[in-house]
């Protein structure tokens, strides 16, 4: 009897652990819903001739089905901004994503932009920032409060 119900478990686990492996990773986030395919499926780009000596090490992407609300010129301000506070992230290996989202944080509009790891199938967002380009502010997200903190 305590064969089958071990055998049962191990059913489930394998069942459960089978349907985590599509190819088709959507993420909810509650307002929107993003493709996390259209992730995989990104470039690397190389940063402006302008910012080539500080930024070449890095590695940083844009989703190709972006909405386009970002150019070159935007994320070279943007990675400027945030380089001092996201340097030992990136020289540790994590990449820079630019999606053109943004969000509005103490009535001013942020871009987000996310640090991550880059693996075979997705990107995985795993520090989130926003930042106000008029401004220079960098917020960071707290994912266990749910709240913006505004970084110095």
């Amino acid at each position: 009897m305590k064969l089958k119900a071990l055998l049962a478990v191990f059913v489930c686990i394998a069942v459960l652990g089978g349907c985590n492996m599509s190819k088709d990773k959507t993420k909810d986030t509650g307002a929107s819903t993003e493709s996390l395919t259209a992730i995989s499926g990104t470039s690397e780009i190389t940063q402006p001739s302008s910012l080539a000596d500080t930024t070449s090490e890095y590695k940083t992407q844009i989703p190709e089905e972006s909405d386009g609300h970002t150019d070159p010129a935007t994320e070279a301000l943007i990675f400027n901004i945030i380089k001092n506070e996201a340097k030992a992230y990136l020289d540790a290996g994590m990449t820079i994503l630019f999606t053109g989202e943004t969000i509005t944080l103490d009535g001013a509009d942020c871009y987000l932009v996310d640090l991550g790891t880059n693996h075979e199938e997705q990107f995985v967002r795993e520090i989130h920032y926003a930042v106000n380009i008029k401004t220079q502010q960098v917020y960071l997200y707290d994912v266990i409060m749910d709240t913006w903190e505004e970084l110095p």
